[in-house]
């Protein structure tokens, strides 16, 4: 019988996880954006506000799912509670990483859902009408999701298996004759290095390639390390999305809206 509690649990993980990555685009858009809306006495990008907003949302639903599956969040899954957990958590965290472009007016409420799950899937099929016109922030959520996403499918996965019960279990000692072994712990080790070699790997492309951009095409050190980051993660995470419509291709100006006060 599934346990509620315990899939909203798993679900839980990921809501917590998409509100701190919505607070990424905020240091692009403080970087790279100009610093156009008043508070106070300070200067802040308005792009900022369809983040914050969409970061409080998620720790508003965060906040009650961890109250109320604080003492499940202790058990281990089911396999079918398991594949729910999967199935449910990536359409949630899908509509909440949609939240930046309808908060922004960017794209309608469907197109939105659209793009996140174009991005987390790495599809590289887009919604969006300018790519060339649209804010840096968002362009740079809308790379980072598709970075996620290639993490999401090679981690998260293996991080979900280490929590399932000798049912699931079984299926992974037959295929491995590891019969008088703990697979859990090794499944949740398998998780983290593949998460250490995912982003270890990614660092270096970065760099590599802002070495590329900087000294041999001249960039500025700003610019360069920006597109690094952004080409990186549309290669890697296979999903093509750049900050610019050609791509690779573009010239060697400045980044779109790359001027802040």
């Amino acid at each position: 019988m599934i346990h509620i509690p315990r899939v909203l649990g798993a679900i839980s993980a990921g809501v917590r996880l998409t509100g701190v990555l919505l607070l990424l685009p905020i240091v692009v858009a403080f970087a790279y954006e100009p610093h156009d809306l008043a508070i106070g006495s300070f200067l802040v990008p308005s792009s900022i506000t369809p983040f914050l907003a969409s970061a409080a949302l998620c720790g508003l639903l965060w906040i009650p799912l961890r109250i109320v599956t604080r003492r499940a969040m202790q058990e281990d899954l089911l396999e079918r509670e398991a594949y729910l957990a999967v199935a449910l958590g990536w359409l949630v965290c899908t509509a909440l990483a949609g939240l930046p472009f309808l908060a922004s007016g960017t794209l309608g409420p469907l197109e939105s859902f659209f793009e996140a799950m174009s991005g987390l899937t790495g599809t590289g099929l887009t919604a969006l009408h300018s790519i060339d016109g649209t804010a840096v922030s968002l362009l740079f959520w809308r790379a980072l999701l598709q970075w996620i996403g290639g993490l999401a499918f090679i981690v998260l996965t293996a991080a979900l298996l280490s929590r399932l019960t000798h049912g699931g279990l079984q299926f992974f000692r037959r295929e491995t004759g590891q019969t008088g072994v703990r697979l859990r712990p090794h499944l949740a080790k398998t998780a983290r290095e593949l998460g250490k070699a995912y982003l270890g790997l990614t660092a270096l492309f970065v760099a590599l390639l802002f070495l590329v951009l900087r000294f041999r095409l001249g960039m500025e050190d700003g610019q360069a390390i920006l597109e690094s980051i952004v080409e990186t993660f549309a290669a890697y995470g296979n999903g093509a999305f750049t900050l610019h419509a050609n791509s690779a291709f573009h010239d060697n100006g400045s980044v779109q809206g790359s001027s802040a006060s």
